[in-house]
């Protein structure tokens, strides 16, 4: 999503997607010992859609945002130091997902991997390593 974030780390394979996924989500991070700081354009963060959510999706914040970061799964956990021009480069014509733009599901990412991704969304990048 130009602007705001960008999220990433769906496997290229479904069955490494599934493998990863068999494995359970990660915990939310304990707030009241620690309170997140706020976000900052560059801060990577797990993605998550709910309490304990988080798995292996992350998103890295173009801009300061108030909102970013009050759900408990939203916890900062790195921050880009150097770099920021190329995440700046990337796609972000398609937008978000549906029905709030015409980015790619996530759940045929997880049953189609790049398959779908490159049928469907060509203009995507992608991390290769």
């Amino acid at each position: 999503v130009k602007g705001f974030l960008v999220q990433f780390d769906i496997a290229a394979k479904p069955e490494t997607t599934a493998a990863w996924r068999a494995r359970g989500t990660i915990a939310d991070d304990d707030r009241a010992s620690m309170p997140p700081p706020p976000f900052r354009r560059g801060m990577v963060s797990f993605a998550g859609g709910g309490d304990n959510s988080r798995g292996t999706e992350l998103f890295i914040a173009y801009r300061d945002s108030t909102h970013l970061g009050n759900a408990a799964w939203e916890t900062p956990i790195g921050f880009v130091r150097y770099g920021m021009d190329v995440v700046d480069a990337f796609y972000g014509g398609y937008g978000d997902v549906a029905p709030y733009g015409s980015g790619p599901s996530q759940g045929e990412l997880y049953k189609r991997g790049n398959e779908y991704a490159h049928a469907e969304f060509p203009q995507l990048d992608y991390i290769k390593k």
